[in-house]
């Protein structure tokens, strides 16, 4: 995800609980708070017991959630009292926090020393963030086996380790992380396909991050399973890693990147990559134009375009063969194939973009690789798609194809 760039539209999240403003991070001034830690010293909100995170059966005084987060097996939201709360599976730390046990379904916790203005970027077993309150350096923590941490180690950190770039954006997928640093792109984990090692063979690691040749003036990075995309200042898109998915209208593959054959008329706002396809949105209000394997039966070498959404984007990702966005009007429109109802729609498939089932008070969206969630106007967190190890924030129901408001546990 892109921090702020003069001039475009940037896929930075963050939302205001019980109000339809966003957060700007330009327009902020004073001092950035600091999530707090878990023993609640430091940061901005003081006092050393968390409130409860409000929602419709908890009284006040509660913690209203600010913005949300998605990894594929867990998630975190902000909360107003600056600390940041993680949920779901943390049996390879990546919930971020040393005080709580690894191997734990369902856990909560509060990782510590991050600027609650980072930029995070969450995987299966890994998250990462840009910790914009330390000078822009990237920290990473969770499962490091194949050196998804960067840390040139494969030590688990399960709480946000410092790494050896600062970044403007960055982004993830499983055990896959590349961020933007001064322009150039720096990718660091496994290399199923050459996306994160240049003239690596499949199945090759790297324990710290690695330039990505031939890339200058890039402004975000996006990550799928066997590839990876990078947006440049000239909006040109190039991507590399698995053939067939790179947008250049062949099936040669490799860590060279190549441009993507995109014949479109106005500016790029938006790259999103899911596991194995990747999307821009160009203009606005946004016309949709995705290549790679978008839906089961839908595989193309060059872009297409799919539809354009109804009226002005404030926010866009993608998933596992799915994408939303949060439009200005507070709804929230996605396309794509449902597999685990992920669309919201109560549907298996759309391949143009549709409204998701009763949200229209949208200010908050967020899209993990098979569920999304909506933060409402009033504060309420509506989540569907898979919540099979609680990573919507509560226990049940497994999943839904319908938004279901979500009451945290």
């Amino acid at each position: 995800m892109l921090v702020a760039v003069p001039g475009r539209t940037t896929r930075t999240a963050w939302f205001i609980g019980g109000s339809t403003a966003l957060f700007c991070v330009a327009c902020q001034s004073g001092p950035i708070p600091t999530l707090l830690p878990r023993d609640g010293s430091g940061g901005s909100g003081g006092g050393s017991v968390a409130e409860p995170v409000c929602d419709a059966d908890t009284p006040e005084p509660c913690a209203a959630v600010q913005r949300l987060l998605a990894g594929e097996s867990y998630g975190c939201v902000v909360t107003d009292d600056g600390r940041l709360r993680c949920h779901g599976d943390n049996t390879s730390g990546q919930l971020g926090d040393p005080e709580v046990s690894p191997a734990v379904f369902g856990s909560h916790a509060t990782p510590p020393g991050l600027s609650s203005e980072s930029d995070f970027a969450l995987a299966r077993t890994h998250g990462c963030a840009i910790d914009v309150g330390d000078d822009h350096r990237v920290k990473c923590w969770g499962r490091n086996t194949l050196g998804q941490l960067g840390t040139d180690d494969y030590i688990f950190h399960n709480q946000p380790t410092a790494i050896g770039i600062r970044a403007t954006a960055i982004d993830n997928y499983h055990d896959a992380t590349c961020a933007v640093s001064e322009g150039e792109v720096h990718c660091w984990g496994l290399s199923l396909n050459g996306q994160t090692l240049p003239n690596a063979d499949e199945g090759d690691h790297e324990l710290s991050p690695v330039r990505v040749p031939d890339l200058k003036g890039a402004v975000d990075v996006a990550v799928g399973r066997t590839h990876a995309c990078a947006l440049l200042d000239d909006d040109s898109v190039w991507c590399w890693g698995q053939g067939g998915l790179l947008g250049d209208g062949t099936t040669d593959g490799g860590s060279e990147p190549v441009r993507v054959d995109l014949n479109v008329d106005g500016p790029i706002r938006y790259l999103a990559s899911g596991a194995s396809h990747t999307c821009v949105i160009v203009g606005e209000p946004g016309t949709i134009h995705c290549w790679g394997a978008y839906t089961e039966s839908h595989d193309t070498t060059t872009p297409v375009e799919l539809g354009t959404f109804a009226g002005p984007i404030v926010s866009f990702d993608t998933g596992f063969m799915y994408g939303c966005a949060l439009l200005a009007d507070g709804h929230v429109q996605c396309f794509g194939e449902s597999t685990h109802g992920q669309l919201g729609l109560g549907t298996a498939l759309s391949l143009t973009p549709a409204n998701v089932v009763d949200v229209s008070d949208a200010v908050g969206l967020v899209v993990g690789p098979l569920h999304a969630c909506a933060l409402r106007s009033g504060g309420q967190v509506v989540c569907w798609g898979s919540n099979m190890v609680g990573n919507w924030g509560m226990s049940s129901p497994t999943s839904s194809g319908l938004p279901v408001e979500v009451t945290w546990e």
